[in-house]
């Protein structure tokens, strides 16, 4: 998948609560950034960019204010 269409999949999952939400592709690695007012946004975040690329690993760089 392209990181477009992970962004895509995050930002529907979360209900577009992640401010600045980036998704990247970085060596093998999906990477996601952004900001949140919750912990529970952030781990919806991992949890539809992890059902989307099953085989690839995870960085959730989100940060919660």
């Amino acid at each position: 998948r392209r990181s477009s269409d992970l962004e895509r999949i995050v930002r529907l999952r979360t209900g577009g609560m992640i401010r600045g939400l980036r998704v990247s592709l970085v060596g093998g690695e999906v990477v996601i950034t952004g900001r949140s007012t919750t912990y529970y946004i952030k781990q919806l975040a991992t949890h539809a960019a992890m059902d989307a690329v099953e085989d690839l690993a995870l960085s959730n760089d989100i940060e919660v204010h």
